[in-house]
């Protein structure tokens, strides 16, 4: 397909768009910095439903009232419980609906009536199911129209708001509430779920995070241009199976991408998994060539499944991007360096070539603390340098080589401590380039990963992945560029 014959085809894509938001609101603040929750289905069962929605909210101490809703129930889990959302004492930003989906409409109604301001419907039975379902979720989205809630979903786990102290989305269990930078909206409850579990143990920080189900109402491409605007996020993630408006979803990409990083994962590649995308949350399929190359266009960094999201969600929280492509690798296995150059060359980016003066100073440098000689050309093998000593050896090698690259991959047996973090901060502020990291024993060192990553240094476990991660920093710095003449700071 030739850049002419794209342009037309996304021209066509975007004026064919003619699914427009209802009612658009931007402002999303009270769906994930809510004052009060009614949980409207809630039970004294914690195992599914309503009582597990209950059980997620009371664990994680959200601090505002708590309002089970139950047609029969005097006291739940503790609280006093409710007959209908009507009969709450005060006033509800945010409902939870886990009832059967014939009632929702209903609760919806009910919602209006309150002039609840948000409804996360957990339920399903809606459009993923068949046309009844479809022609539910199209009565209940006609009710709520009407001045009622702004809805996310039906089909969905709901919001996670570390700085709220609000979650729905993580089943079972009490978790940290530290905020950090990435947002992510997700159509899974698994994918979205697991981006922020497994996401966190790799040091990622969250500042809103939703599973948008199937987007009756609010929309995905609705997170995004609220993502685009929120000074509390850094990184905007997510998992696509099917979008609304594709049009303006492209060029909200576009926009928000010139202002910070979007990294996706898109399902729905194979006609099987398009199929199976219409049972899950009713998405429609868009045309996926032309789509996914808008994306790229739109400055999109792509990810091929979950892992790889979270890998590259976590290197762009680099807080600097490379001025160009050249990579130093400073490592301490001779495997490590190979896997290394066979990732760099297959990514597109190029080995730093270094001048035979820092090839010598590197040499006169390590030989008197290694009983190995080491390999100062790039990879540059520092040898068997002390592992539980100081870690200036190491930090003082990542300054030579950081002088004549434009990123690094620096892997180490040192401990990825407080120490360690410090000497990589002065490294990082005078030098102003990405380093990812990379311990030897990645077994026994999750601890200071998880460290160093949540503090600029993005770490892995494997080269190859440590290497997509710089690529993945060269390419959105080299789209940035090339919309405003130079990188973000």
């Amino acid at each position: 397909m030739t850049a002419d014959s794209l342009s037309m085809r996304l021209l066509r894509f975007t004026r064919n768009d003619s699914r427009q938001p209802m009612n658009h609101m931007n402002n999303l603040d009270l769906l994930f910095h809510p004052r009060s929750v009614a949980v409207i289905g809630a039970t004294d069962q914690v195992w599914g439903g309503g009582g597990l929605m209950l059980k997620n909210i009371m664990m994680n101490a959200f601090p505002g009232p708590v309002y089970p809703v139950h047609p029969s129930k005097k006291q739940i889990a503790g609280l006093p419980a409710y007959a209908s959302v009507l009969d709450v004492p005060g006033e509800v930003d945010l409902a939870v609906i886990a009832i059967p989906a014939a009632a929702v409409p209903a609760v919806i109604d009910d919602c209006s009536r309150k002039a609840v301001k948000f409804a996360v419907i957990h339920s399903s039975g809606f459009a993923e199911l068949d046309g009844n379902g479809k022609m539910l979720e199209d009565e209940m989205v006609g009710i709520a129209s009407k001045g009622g809630p702004r809805i996310i979903g039906p089909n969905s786990m709901g919001v996670y708001s570390p700085a709220a102290s609000l979650n729905t989305v993580i089943t079972y269990e009490t978790i940290r509430h530290e905020p950090g930078p990435i947002a992510f909206v997700g159509q899974s409850g698994w994918g979205t779920e697991n981006f922020v579990r497994v996401g966190m143990e790799q040091g990622l920080r969250f500042s809103k995070v939703v599973s948008i189900g199937n987007q009756c109402d609010l929309t995905i491409e609705d997170l995004l241009e609220y993502f685009g605007a929120d000074p509390e996020t850094r990184v905007v993630g997510g998992y696509l199976e099917g979008v609304k408006r594709p049009g303006e979803f492209l060029r909200l990409a576009a926009e928000v991408s010139r202002r910070k990083p979007v990294v996706l994962w898109k399902g729905s590649r194979t006609e099987a998994a398009a199929l199976a995308s219409v049972s899950h949350t009713g998405a429609m399929a868009t045309n996926q060539a032309v789509f996914e190359a808008g994306l790229k266009q739109s400055g999109v960094i792509m990810a091929t499944g979950l892992r790889e999201l979270i890998n590259l969600a976590l290197a762009l929280t680099c807080p600097v991007p490379p001025r160009g492509d050249r990579v130093g690798l400073l490592v301490s296995s001779g495997a490590v360096g190979i896997a290394s150059c066979d990732a760099v060359e297959s990514l597109g980016l190029k080995l730093a070539v270094f001048p035979e003066g820092l090839k010598k100073q590197l040499y006169d440098y390590l030989i008197p603390m290694t009983s190995l000689v080491p390999n100062v050309s790039n990879p540059v093998d520092m040898g068997w340098l002390p592992a539980w000593g100081s870690a200036e050896p190491y930090l003082k090698c990542l300054e030579m080589v950081l002088a004549h690259s434009d990123m690094v991959l620096f892997m180490c047996f040192t401990p990825l401590d407080e120490r360690l973090l410090e000497g990589l901060r002065r490294v990082q502020d005078a030098f102003r380039k990405p380093i990812v990291v990379m311990p030897g024993h990645p077994l026994h060192q999750r601890a200071g990963m998880e460290l160093l990553s949540k503090n600029g240094f993005p770490a892995y476990a494997y080269p190859e992945d440590a290497i997509k991660a710089l690529a993945s920093l060269w390419q959105y710095a080299r789209w940035v560029r090339s919309q405003n003449g130079s990188p973000l700071p």
